[in-house]
């Protein structure tokens, strides 16, 4: 018993010696540290009795009778600052001529891609010292149809209503064509096409 403990007490007395090494080891760091905390608080200390400087304040200058500045809105004849967007607004080149007209000529009827196109704006609005660039999404935008707009009023509305009898008469036919239950549970056509089929 005697023995378990010398040698517990050995063992804490190499644990005891080790720590004592390790303080006295980090000693220096420790006394350079607070040595710098000493320093940056002196620093502070100094910092804050010194007075404060005095703001400088300048003088006002005379007042002038104001006149009424109105907002610079452009003459008709010139063509609307290329930042001025909006709905109901149509964006100008610097040439006068409206934007989605042009691009909607250099794609319909000249063939010239959306990608040509769109550089072909962005360097005509450079030239004229415009810094407003386009993104390819104007050019598709205006460019979406597989057809020039302007030469048909009204697509859409037209194509819309075609679709919509187109769609009620192809109901009518599998109605009509279907079995006599269910027009719903039909036996399917098979075919070589095995996309969905996982």
């Amino acid at each position: 018993m005697e023995e378990i403990l010398l040698i517990i007490i050995a063992v804490l007395g190499v644990i005891v010696a080790y720590f004592a090494w390790r303080v006295a080891d980090q000693m220096p760091d420790i006394a350079f540290r607070l040595s710098e905390i000493q320093r940056d608080m002196a620093t502070v200390a100094r910092k804050a009795s010194e007075p404060a400087p005095a703001p400088v304040v300048q003088a006002a200058p005379a007042r002038e009778l104001a006149e009424p500045q109105t907002a610079a809105v452009p003459a008709p004849s010139q063509p609307m600052p290329a930042r001025a967007r909006g709905r109901g607004r149509a964006v100008m080149l610097p040439n006068g001529q409206k934007r989605i007209d042009y691009i909607r000529d250099r794609y319909y009827k000249e063939g010239v891609s959306r990608s040509d196109i769109r550089k072909e704006i962005n360097q005509i609005m450079a030239d004229a010292n415009i810094d407003d660039k386009i993104q390819y999404q104007i050019v598709f935008a205006a460019t979406k149809d597989p057809a020039d707009p302007r030469d048909n009023p009204a697509p859409r509305r037209r194509q819309g209503a075609a679709a919509a009898e187109a769609g009620t008469g192809a109901e009518d036919a599998a109605t009509d064509t279907a079995p006599a239950g269910d027009a719903d549970t039909g036996a399917a056509p098979e075919s070589d096409d095995t996309r969905g089929n996982f």
